[in-house]
């Protein structure tokens, strides 16, 4: 179900005795135009909340009611509110989104949680989050963004500081995998007879109790540490504005793929569950790196020869830079290059096999480029009129790279 661009503030429908504006049903999509665009805000409840209690009560109403297999994405989720600030029935349960429930299988993909205040679970209450942006919301107890649910490739900022007394970002549940944390509050709390799973995740503030943070960085002691995760500074992070790691930093390749695969959604698409948060490919240089983003290493191999210029432009997740001169492509993987020559007239490369096995595929503008028996392709080119070299690994061959085969060429080395 497809909507269109605006703010959605009016018009309630009820589900489990709570208002929301809208109650997806099972196994239906409400597709926004965009969270930047699309708005669905909840209602605080004026007559019967207080100031204290942010304005919860019986007429609050909460931004989404999700279903089983039943999904909101590309909308900003604010002013939610539950009925109840206090308590532990589902009455002070879920500000934004409330899927309980339903066993994790309802989804929030693409979606901004700002400003929504309950009980519990603020931002939402059970259900899977994906590259979602949790900030401000605020709950009496425990558990502001996610309560009882998990999350991929999401990002997790300031907590209202509301005075409760074990004010985190998530609580229960998870696994809450290459997401990235910051700012106030703590990043989980639980009870002492569960565990929080953390992994492969950014976390710049206090882990919280009762928590396994695992293949993960965090600016806290050392103590807070499990299987492959550091303690070191915000500085020593090496991130930019956006909490991305940039060029050096030792969040690179430093996460677990296989962490971030293991219980990942049943059928999740694979454009999903193969993007970090900004939508950009999760896995580079065939290890994830540590966070809600992945580290491109594209710009860093564009190369200025002496009569081209040469960038990446398209990478497998399995091809591997070997330092700064060579790139493994393994059997089965691609690469795709775009060559802008700075003159007029005959280009080459050569594309050398080693060993036994099938030769790549190689194709020159979509069209295949058969090297001459020395390896070398020739090409006419244009002066800055780009050409597209894909290459792909058959066989059991890999290829490499190499930006140098003498001044101004390029070789490809097939092992």
């Amino acid at each position: 179900m497809n909507v269109a661009a605006g703010v959605y503030s009016t018009g309630t429908m009820t589900a489990d005795n709570k208002k929301y504006r809208v109650v997806v049903p099972e196994g239906v999509t409400l597709l926004g135009a965009g969270a930047d665009v699309t708005t669905i805000e909840g209602a605080a409840d004026l007559v019967n909340g207080t100031a204290a209690g942010y304005y919860c009560g019986a007429d609050a109403v909460a931004c989404v009611r999700l279903n089983a297999n039943s999904t909101v994405r590309g909308f900003t989720l604010t002013k939610g509110h539950a009925p109840a600030w206090t308590g532990s029935g589902s009455g002070n349960w879920g500000g934004a989104v409330v899927a309980a429930g339903v066993d994790n299988v309802a989804y929030i993909i693409d979606c901004v949680i700002t400003n929504n205040f309950a009980g519990r679970g603020a931002g939402l209450f059970g259900g899977t989050a994906i590259r979602c942006r949790f900030e401000e919301n605020g709950v009496a107890t425990t558990g502001v963004d996610i309560m009882q649910g998990r999350a991929w490739n999401c990002i997790f900022g300031n907590i209202v500081n509301t005075g409760g007394s074990s004010l985190c970002s998530v609580y229960q549940n998870g696994p809450y995998v290459n997401c990235t944390f910051y700012g106030r509050g703590n990043a989980s709390h639980d009870a002492s007879i569960d565990f929080t799973n953390i992994w492969n995740s950014v976390v710049v503030k206090t882990p919280g109790q009762n928590v396994k943070v695992v293949h993960s960085v965090t600016t806290s002691a050392a103590s807070y540490c499990g299987d492959g995760s550091v303690s070191m500074t915000k500085d020593q992070m090496m991130l930019d504005a956006n909490y991305a790691p940039m060029a050096g930093s030792p969040l690179i390749e430093r996460g677990d793929t296989g962490l971030y695969y293991t219980k990942l959604p049943a059928g999740m698409p694979e454009a999903l569950a193969k993007t970090d948060f900004a939508g950009s490919q999760r896995i580079y240089n065939g290890t994830i790196d540590i966070g809600a983003f992945e580290y491109d290493w594209r710009g860093d191999f564009a190369q200025q020869l002496r009569r081209s210029r040469i960038e990446v432009v398209q990478a497998s997740e399995s091809v591997v830079t070997n330092g700064v001169d060579a790139l493994t492509i393994p059997a089965g993987s691609s690469i795709e290059i775009v060559w802008r020559p700075l003159r007029t007239g005959i280009h080459t490369f050569r594309a050398m096999p080693v060993g036994e096995g099938a030769l790549a595929t190689l194709t020159l503008n979509g069209e295949t480029l058969v090297p001459a028996a020395d390896g070398v392709c020739t090409f006419v080119g244009e002066k800055d009129t780009a050409v597209t070299i894909t290459v792909t690994s058959g066989g059991n061959e890999s290829a490499v790279l190499r930006d140098f085969e003498g001044p101004g060429r390029l070789m490809l080395v097939f092992r």
